[in-house]
């Protein structure tokens, strides 16, 4: 049975409703609008999402876009 794809952010569970994650060896190179995660990157491990996210909160938890975060986040 085929998985479906993902299209939440592993580091932040953003979900832009694009897919991050075909299958679990197909990333998109998908860039999180929210905390700025390239999936295929910085996400294809527990252990580097867990770092990446201590970054990202660290930091504030920063909206990685210019647009800033949707109107109901």
């Amino acid at each position: 049975m085929p998985v479906p794809p993902e299209t939440t952010c592993r580091v932040c569970g953003y979900d832009a409703d694009e897919i991050r994650w075909a299958s679990a060896d197909s990333p998109s190179y998908a860039v999180c609008d929210c905390c700025g995660t390239e999936s295929g990157y910085e996400d294809t491990q527990l252990s580097a999402v867990r770092r990446a996210r201590e970054r990202w909160v660290d930091a504030g938890r920063p909206w990685a876009t210019r647009q800033g975060p949707p109107t109901d986040w």
